[in-house]
């Protein structure tokens, strides 16, 4: 039913475009109005320029430190992939690698015909709603792109904070560049990066130049940053968990389906992941007194897995003392946190800001995929586990409330500004006069 629908909106609103229906333009217009305004009841009202926040969920926080200064709004998802669905008439993974490339003509073609469906009905609601800047969390999310480059096609600016900023490995590098090099160019603004490592990789990929880039470091770091003097008193034990693939590279132009993060990989960490999940589980379920959170980067199909996985092993999904949660904010996790546990992310950096204890596997596939592991270029920073069982010993071990060392500190923070963000304090000012910039610029 719900196909049959879409497949009849799909049909009544390419037919009143190509035919230039005009009422059909403004009733489908007014939907859209609709759509927007049930998503931001508090602010669509408001007479100020605003601001549209594509793929709001993924920005992790920076919405709602913005949104205390400026009036910013959300699209649903729902509504940026309809717009693909009507312009490309499919609601299978399109590859990012076809989507954007320069040499695809089907897709280039299909762009255009996105963009222009785009300028005919949705960008002049945003413009009725006095929208001056359209951000985007990712310069490679297809739901995001072309609505950013049709809302400059109109006069409104275009910005991507990206999100996405932590790459050391050198074939990761490697494939990213060659990657964005095949990028079709990119009508924006501005594109903000957290480090200077990132935007050295879209420079040579000569995707973007100087003149549109940007190193800010990442909004949602500026209060954490601020904290890190308070006394650490955190009792919680987390675990930032991964997905099977994280951050070995794949072959992009010769993947023939959607890749499934963690379904058994010929390439990732099977072992490691099943183990490390299975572990975490028994060692809440050992020590009822303590409390246990891990943390997923999103939600969905990441739960599900860690939730049928614990069913098989345990015949439970859950615990009193265990949260599996998508949801909770990162930063408040490590500020509550007497160790953490996490593997091939930002997160071992960032928990590396406070003087507690952060544990790294060294076990299973560490060893025979050696090449793609993060940890090894922070020496000396983390303790390596041997196996998970070592987890709980340290648990019990006081010692532990004497690590990391003053030396050991140093060098956490020379990776983290290294890698993943300055540590100069009150990063939102420069974020903030950037947005006021573009909200009073006249194009």
């Amino acid at each position: 039913m719900k196909k049959i629908i879409k497949d009849i909106l799909r049909s009544l609103l390419l037919y009143s475009f190509e035919k230039k229906l005009s009422l059909f333009k403004i009733l489908f217009q007014i939907l859209f109005l609709i759509i927007i305004s049930s998503f931001n009841l508090n602010k669509i009202f408001k007479n100020k320029k605003k601001i549209i926040f594509l793929s709001h969920q993924r920005f992790r926080g920076d919405v709602e430190v913005i949104n205390k200064k400026f009036c910013g709004l959300i699209i649903p998802y729902f509504l940026q992939t309809f717009f693909l669905f009507l312009a490309f008439n499919t609601e299978k993974k399109i590859e990012i690698s076809n989507f954007f490339s320069k040499s695809n003509k089907e897709y280039k073609f299909g762009r255009e015909k996105l963009r222009t469906l785009l300028c005919f009905y949705l960008i002049p609601v945003l413009k009725l709603l006095k929208v001056k800047i359209i951000i985007s969390p990712s310069i490679h999310y297809i739901q995001d792109i072309d609505i950013g480059i049709a809302g400059k096609m109109k006069g409104i600016n275009f910005l991507i904070f990206h999100r996405e900023n932590l790459t050391i490995i050198p074939n990761q590098i490697k494939a990213l560049v060659n990657l964005y090099s095949q990028f079709d160019k990119i009508n924006l603004d501005l594109v903000i990066f957290h480090n200077e490592k990132t935007k050295e990789i879209f420079l040579k990929s000569k995707l973007l130049n100087t003149n549109q880039t940007m190193v800010l470091g990442g909004l949602r770091m500026d209060d954490f940053l601020k904290n890190l003097n308070h006394q650490n008193n955190g009792k919680i034990i987390s675990f930032f968990s991964f997905h099977k693939i994280s951050s070995i590279p794949i072959d992009i132009n010769n993947r023939k389906n959607k890749i499934d993060r963690f379904k058994k990989q010929k390439k990732g960490w099977n072992k490691l992941w099943d183990d490390m999940h299975i572990m975490f589980f028994e060692l809440a379920k050992n020590n009822p007194n303590k409390e246990f959170i891990l943390k997923t980067k999103w939600g969905g199909s990441w739960i599900s897995n860690i939730e049928n996985l614990w069913m098989k092993k345990f015949n439970k999904k859950s615990l009193p003392n265990l949260v599996l949660t998508s949801d909770l904010n990162t930063h408040d996790i490590i500020n509550q946190s007497k160790l953490v546990l996490a593997f091939n992310s930002t997160v071992l950096l960032e928990a590396g800001l406070r003087k507690i204890p952060v544990f790294v596997p060294d076990f299973y596939e560490v060893n025979t995929l050696n090449k793609y592991v993060l940890h090894k270029y922070f020496p000396e920073c983390f303790i390596k586990l041997k196996n998970m069982y070592h987890l709980e010993n340290a648990i019990k071990d006081k010692s532990l409330k004497f690590f990391p060392t003053k030396k050991i500190m140093q060098k956490r923070r020379y990776f983290f500004k290294k890698y993943v963000n300055p540590l100069e304090k009150n990063l939102k000012s420069g974020y903030f006069s950037i947005i006021k910039k573009y909200l009073l610029s006249k194009n």
